[in-house]
């Protein structure tokens, strides 16, 4: 199961350049650079921004913001064995005269963690959708699926209330790969 203060603990031993250092190296805080016009960055602060409560806070998701795309990048890091590939939206363009499909060249995967780590990661992401998880409405017949669910509260006037956006996101067949999926639900019932 999750636990938030499990996650707090393990941040506080790791210190916040440590964590702030991993954060970043996953892409928060900064563009995808998948290629869409003023393209979000989230909220993450400068490491000399960060107050004591920081490394608990961010840890668990408080006091940042993270897009979709963010997310997405991360977890095909884990889906990639610890390599991070840059995101993109047009894998090739067609020639209409010869019908020939041109590839876009595309950077190389980058490693943002080690291969033993992302298999661990998804070792334990895999329990998230079996029975007795957090959940298991997101598995699949046939294929073991790894993936999150999240419940993050909404900031309203500057703090946060009691509204909340619910998401799952994962990467199925959970050993190799073949599709990262976000799914987010604005103000569940």
């Amino acid at each position: 199961k999750s636990s938030n203060i499990g996650t707090a603990k393990i941040a506080v031993l790791m210190g916040k350049e440590r964590l702030d250092q991993t954060l970043r190296t996953f892409g928060f805080g900064k563009p995808t650079g998948i290629g869409l016009d003023s393209e979000a960055s989230g909220i993450y602060r400068k490491l000399k921004d960060w107050d004591g409560l920081s490394v608990s806070r961010f840890s668990i998701g408080q006091g940042v913001l993270v897009t979709p795309l963010q997310m997405v990048q991360a977890y095909c890091a884990l889906a990639n064995h610890g390599r991070m590939p840059p995101l993109h939206l047009v894998a090739g363009v067609k020639d209409p005269g010869t019908g020939k499909i041109m590839k876009k060249q595309r950077p190389a995967a980058h490693a943002v963690i080690g291969e033993d780590a992302a298999r661990a990661i998804t070792e334990a992401l895999k329990l998230v959708t079996q029975e007795g998880g957090t959940a298991p409405q997101a598995a699949v017949a046939g294929y073991e699926v790894a993936g999150k669910a999240g419940t993050a509260q909404k900031v309203v006037n500057g703090q946060y209330e009691a509204e909340y956006v619910a998401s799952f996101i994962g990467y199925v067949p959970a050993d190799d790969p073949a599709l990262v999926l976000l799914i987010a639900v604005d103000g569940p019932s």
